[in-house]
């Protein structure tokens, strides 16, 4: 590339002090905005430090013309605030939400399904603990007021768990947080036991809170050798 001609200096200084950018001044005079960039480089070979002092100045004391090109504005996409899954991102959570997340937690709602309420994930809420110390704290609280509630929760929810096929999921939650569970958790023997002896404890003991019909149901299914299959069990109807 051939190198750049006083002319073309002195009229790229003229349009910088009306204002034009480097790109639309060096296009004007035939040359490009690297030319003019390596020339004012002090690490270039082809370094001008007359024409660089004059050029700081020409920037200095610009004035610019209603004839400079407006700098084109670059285009950014938007920044993303979700997942593939539409989970609002953890730095996107707002106060509100927030709020409204530890409300529901206080109150011994599960929290995925409290994080799901305000639209996003339980791991984005931990990836928020994990940033704002000052939330943790705040979730930490609502899970401790809330843990007591969630276990009155898991006692209300067996005919629901059962009817939905679920008995598993249900043996597990309360195999895990209710206290009244801890003598089938230190068992040898899988729940199910011998002879069914374990889901009879689990139905007598922990789930004393079932509808009268519910349990004769369940323990007479067990004590038959049978497994627990939803559509084999009769719920009451509502009245």
């Amino acid at each position: 590339m051939a190198a750049l001609t006083t002319k073309q200096k002195e009229r790229f200084l003229e349009l910088t002090r009306e204002g034009w950018n480097r790109s639309a001044a060096a296009k004007q005079v035939g040359a490009t905005g690297t030319q003019f960039k390596r020339i004012t480089n002090r690490t270039s070979s082809t370094h001008d430090p007359d024409f660089t002092v004059r050029y700081l100045d020409a920037i200095a004391h610009k004035h610019p013309s209603k004839d400079a090109p407006r700098p084109t504005d670059t285009v950014y996409p938007p920044p993303r605030t979700t997942t593939d899954a539409g989970h609002t991102l953890a730095s996107y959570i707002t106060e509100d939400e927030q709020a409204r997340f530890l409300e529901q937690v206080a109150q011994g709602v599960p929290r995925e399904l409290a994080a799901r309420e305000v639209g996003t994930s339980l791991v984005q809420f931990n990836r928020l603990a994990r940033r704002e110390p000052g939330f943790a704290a705040r979730f930490a609280d609502a899970y401790a007021e809330g843990y007591p509630n969630y276990q009155d929760w898991l006692r209300a929810k067996p005919v629901e768990f059962i009817s939905n096929g679920n008995y598993a999921a249900l043996r597990d939650q309360i195999l895990i947080h209710l206290p009244e569970a801890a003598a089938l958790r230190t068992s040898r023997h899988e729940v199910g036991g011998v002879d069914g002896g374990a889901i009879k404890i689990l139905i007598e003991q922990v789930l004393p809170d079932l509808p009268g019909e519910l349990i004769d149901q369940l323990i007479a299914h067990v004590e038959a050798g049978g497994q627990i299959e939803p559509a084999q069990i009769e719920l009451p109807r509502a009245s």
